[in-house]
């Protein structure tokens, strides 16, 4: 998720710009935020595993996809309005195309959705699913 990564660094220039004061410690608000980076890449990879056979997980990565993707979309629309050169261009750039592979993801979300209540339906009665979602 390169996006992701691009985009720590605009809010990381956008918070050297801020009037308050920076944190008494830079590397400690550093590491928590590649801290929480590294966690959202580790739950989604999670989910998208369980994804095909549960229809909880497949429902929640549906929804945190569709999170990142409108948060994605909004600051493509900011970006866009914004003068700047090639290093902008390449930032849209690189944003759609980030949005198109969460809008593929998404979709697939939904399909597997489809397919668990499917067979949710035409399951035996007394039968469950498996794969619960860890929270």
């Amino acid at each position: 998720m390169p996006t992701l990564r691009r985009l720590l660094g605009a809010f990381e220039d956008v918070r050297a710009r801020r009037a308050t004061p920076p944190p008494e410690d830079p590397a400690d608000e550093e590491y928590a935020a590649r801290h929480l980076i590294r966690h959202t890449l580790d739950r989604h990879a999670q989910l998208r595993r369980l994804a095909p056979v549960s229809d909880q997980a497949a429902a929640r990565y549906g929804y945190l996809l569709s999170l990142e993707l409108e948060a994605l979309s909004e600051i493509e629309a900011m970006m866009r309005h914004a003068t700047g050169g090639a290093d902008l261009d390449a930032f849209v750039t690189d944003a759609r195309r980030e949005m198109s592979q969460l809008q593929a993801e998404v979709a697939w979300c939904r399909h597997l959705l489809v397919r668990h209540a499917t067979a949710s339906a035409t399951r035996p009665a007394g039968a469950t699913a498996r794969s619960p979602v860890p929270t």
